[in-house]
């Protein structure tokens, strides 16, 4: 897929002379310098101050107090963004291991939610076999839905117009706009500032032109939120039932699941309630309420260092432990809560039952992940209306997921991202050049280091 790409945009570029790199294409153009400017002229307090007060959330409540003083008060309504921004995501699901994401987020912002993730990940990566990677390549049609394509689209353009209006704002001169083709698929836009005016700039003018994009994409996720919860809505209104389309449990074929409005809501109820730790609930099937099993444990990678590791395989579902039917990954972990290391256990599975010894940690050796019994699917009322629903909640979705992502990866310290960008500059303010560039520089190659390490279960997925 990318040799094709690559050879796409490696053939464009040759046929229309466009500036490109390996098949990716730079298009320039003077699209949206208007806008800018009009949104620049008509609301430049409103820019700035959203700017100033959402700094504590890209970088920490710290930061906005440093940005601004203690008597400032836009340090402290920037805390306050701070505090609701990540209790809105975290304070629900503290008993879940967010509690330690929810006080990156108080003290370091996005950027230590976005570098806790990928450090997280990447340890998984190291310790726990068959971890899936933590990054993935956003290629509509093949890794992300066709429709996401829109979606793209609209973060990169509220992203770079966000960068243009505080350039205006700061009078700071913009060359140009653009786009990023990567062989015929769009992957991004840009506004080019110049950036020999941007670097005489005082600092916190840099910071309010670098950080927009970022901020912008963070407004514009809970306006994509609050669209798609519209959408939902809208969407279930075209669905007459949900029916099951293929089944490995009690479920009969064409069931229908009337405890649910779309296939989504009942696979998103299913997938949490999986993450929760079981394997069976209470739902309404054609009117009747029926305790129906939804899922079971399958084994997705064996530890050859455990002593009964040889007795299992890939694909094996775990069913019962000591002869009672385990409950998904809790019921597995009461089953096993008093074994201790050296135990024995009898263990089920579909392809019959054998005797192991518990390794340490009174562990069997496998990681194991949640697989559904059955498909669903959804019966329109309107073929008409269920599709244009469905494209629009799809785009709306992906433009909310896509926002608050592109916000948080834009702010780490990669190179060619504005937090590394702001980052640098805080440090040559404090430090002087050189120390800032040793310092950016370390930062850079940390953060590359923990990417790579979420990237590589593509090399043996």
């Amino acid at each position: 897929m990318l040799i094709v790409l690559g050879a796409s945009g490696m053939a464009i570029k040759q046929l229309t002379n466009l500036e490109g790199y390996y098949g990716l294409l730079v298009v320039r153009g003077d699209a949206g310098l208007g806008l800018m400017k009009s949104i620049a002229r008509d609301h430049p307090k409103l820019c700035t101050g959203v700017v100033d007060i959402a700094l504590a959330i890209c970088f920490g409540v710290p930061y906005s107090f440093h940005a601004f003083g203690l008597r400032d008060k836009r340090a402290w309504l920037g805390a306050l963004a701070n505090l609701l921004f990540f209790s809105f995501f975290f304070i629900a699901q503290v008993g879940n291991g967010s509690l330690l994401f929810l006080c990156l987020g108080l003290v370091f912002g996005l950027v230590g939610l976005g570098i806790g993730f990928i450090a997280q990940h990447a340890w998984s990566v190291l310790t726990i076999p068959n971890t899936p990677p933590g990054v993935t390549l956003l290629v509509p049609g093949v890794t992300v839905p066709w429709e996401a394509i829109f979606s793209i689209i609209i973060i990169a353009i509220v992203h770079e117009l966000a960068h243009g209006v505080l350039a205006n704002i700061e009078k700071v001169k913009i060359k140009a706009s653009g786009a990023l083709l990567f062989g015929f698929l769009p992957v991004g836009a840009f506004v080019e500032p110049d950036e020999a005016a941007l670097a005489r700039k005082p600092l916190h003018t840099k910071r309010r032109v670098l950080a927009a994009g970022s901020i912008s994409n963070i407004v514009f996720f809970f306006v994509f939120l609050v669209l798609t919860i519209a959408a939902g809505f809208a969407f279930n209104a075209t669905v007459d039932r949900v029916v099951v389309s293929s089944s490995n449990s009690s479920l009969a074929v064409g069931a229908a699941l009337t405890s649910f409005a779309s296939a989504g809501e009942a696979e998103a109820f299913f997938m949490q309630s999986a993450a929760s730790g079981n394997a069976a609930s209470l739902i309404e099937v054609n009117g009747v309420v029926e305790s129906v099993r939804f899922s079971e444990l399958k084994v997705m990678g064996v530890r050859s260092d455990y002593p009964s590791s040889h007795l299992f395989e890939e694909g094996n579902l775990i069913l019962s432990v000591d002869g009672e039917r385990v409950n998904g990954l809790s019921g597995l972990k009461d089953a096993l809560a008093n074994k201790q290391e050296g135990d024995e256990v009898l263990v089920g599975t579909a392809e019959g039952a054998d005797l192991i010894v518990l390794g340490p940690n009174a562990q069997m050796g496998v990681t194991l992940s949640p697989v559904m019994l059955f498909k669903l699917e959804d019966e329109p009322n309107n073929a008409l209306a269920y599709a244009i629903a469905s494209f629009v909640l799809v785009v709306f979705s992906f433009a909310y997921v896509l926002n608050f992502i592109l916000a948080t990866v834009n702010l780490l310290p990669l190179f060619i991202t504005d937090g590394h960008r702001i980052i640098y500059e805080e440090l040559k303010e404090a430090f002087g050049q050189r120390k800032a560039e040793r310092v950016s520089l370390a930062l850079g190659i940390l953060a590359l280091l923990l990417l790579a390490l979420n990237a590589a279960p593509w090399l043996w997925a």
